[in-house]
């Protein structure tokens, strides 16, 4: 186990206005500090693998340039000034790429990248805040292109699950295969809002509390493994959960654990507040402005107005209630196949039983207990799944909100149904779409 220490600039907590620290980059009383710190950080734990660092937090008014040679003039000389001082010994710089360009970083880090005991890498975040979104990640694109000979390490944040068992292992390995292998030097996986120290949710704690490491172990073990072993088979899983839970059928534990975790992904998928404070799905909420709500509850008016995850082909409801409302069938995927060009996304076919799912270009053996249809975007969609079975029933006359749900988030002068009959369609009276070319 190596250990990183990673911080996001420019921070003086404690010391603010002291010795002349103060967290302006211009202070060469901070700057050198900053490098002073680095350096005898590496000479006071020589067990510490490296050091990261992003030009983001706390840096305003400041260009990109300035960003970066303010952090070489710490970060990077602090950590050349300790391999001067420690001959021989291997230091990893880990810059997170976030508003430079990848090959303007290469080129201020320069005697960083040519130095042959500093191994200097990139990180990226590569899902936003919610790996549990979509198994196909688009925002990496342009960093791969301009990241050259060097090598990254993904940051995967997963703000999405603290409270709830999560086991997907078809959704888990379907993404780490869409990773871009070729430039990857592995990847970093948790969470940014949240510690994972020991469990304070349940009413009956154990003494000492359970460790949420413990607590999420499934979890964990699926990240940790499939990432080693993209190939992997559910049936080592299954076997797993046997030997866990031997009064049960764990082929059944299996099914039902993997597609109630489901629920995070096509939710996530197709209601994107990419960032952790514009959407928290354990409690339907972010920050009131992301939410249009006083209480920062995202209610029904937001989950038709907030767009979805770029790595999907979901329709968003009102192109869904404009193509109803025309008699045409929406393109891309909706949870009604009757009216669905394909009822598959992105154009997928149901899942041929004999095909083997793929590990950067190495076939692994046909797995019986993969999901019946797997997503090609990480959502777990079958024909069967009807537009009443996956939504629930129509809204009510009554409030804006979800039927059964009053919030003080909801805004009853924001009538949904008006909006919904503008386009000429009746949800409470019509509970089903017409027949495709049908005139309404």
């Amino acid at each position: 186990m190596d250990l990183y220490v990673v911080t996001w600039n420019i921070f003086v907590h404690g010391t603010d206005g002291q010795y002349g620290l103060t967290n302006k980059y211009d202070n060469p009383t901070t700057t050198d500090f900053f490098r002073k710190s680095v350096k005898q950080m590496f000479l006071t734990y020589p067990d510490l693998a490296g050091i990261g660092l992003t030009t983001g937090e706390r840096m305003p008014n400041m260009s990109t340039a300035q960003k970066e040679a303010w952090a070489f003039d710490t970060y990077g000389q602090g950590v050349l000034d300790a391999a001067s001082a420690q001959p021989g010994r291997k230091i990893r710089l880990i810059h997170r790429q976030h508003q430079t360009g990848a090959q303007d970083i290469a080129k201020t880090f320069q005697s960083l990248v040519d130095h042959p005991t500093i191994d200097f890498i990139f990180s990226f975040k590569y899902a936003k805040a919610h790996v549990f979104s979509s198994t196909q990640q688009p925002y990496c694109n342009d960093f791969v292109k301009d990241i050259g000979s060097l090598k990254t390490i993904w940051t995967l944040r997963n703000d999405s699950n603290y409270y709830f068992h999560w086991g997907a292992p078809d959704f888990v390995r379907e993404f780490i295969q869409n990773i871009p292998y070729d430039v990857s030097a592995g990847y970093y996986y948790g969470a940014d809002g949240y510690v994972w120290g020991r469990e304070f949710l349940s009413t009956e704690p154990a003494i000492p509390h359970q460790l949420e490491m413990a607590k999420h172990w499934y979890h964990w073990m699926l990240w940790g493994r499939l990432g080693y072993d993209p190939g992997l088979t559910n049936d080592r899983f299954i076997q797993i959960l046997s030997a866990h839970f031997p009064q049960v059928q764990a082929q059944d534990l299996f099914t039902a654990w993997q597609e109630a975790s489901m629920v995070y992904p096509v939710t996530t998928g197709f209601h994107w507040g990419s960032l952790d404070f514009q959407w928290y799905i354990e409690g339907c909420f972010s920050k009131p402005g992301p939410a249009e709500t006083p209480t920062g509850f995202h209610d029904v008016n937001r989950f038709i107005t907030l767009g979805m995850h770029p790595g999907t082909d979901y329709v968003t409801i009102p192109a869904y209630v404009d193509a109803v409302a025309a008699g045409k069938r929406p393109t891309g995927t909706t949870p009604d196949p009757g009216l669905a060009a394909d009822p598959w996304p992105r154009g997928q076919g149901p899942a041929d039983p004999g095909q083997a799912p793929q590990s950067h270009g190495q076939g692994t053996p046909p797995d019986p207990g993969r999901h019946p249809r797997h997503g090609h975007h990480g959502q777990v969609l079958r024909p069967q799944d009807s537009r009443r079975d996956r939504a629930g029933p129509v809204p009510e006359e009554s409030g804006p909100g979800p039927p059964g749900c009053s919030h003080p988030g909801a805004d009853p002068g924001r009538p949904i149904l008006a909006a919904l009959r503008g386009h000429g369609f009746d949800p409470v009276h019509q509970p089903h779409p017409p027949e495709p070319g049908r005139a309404l």
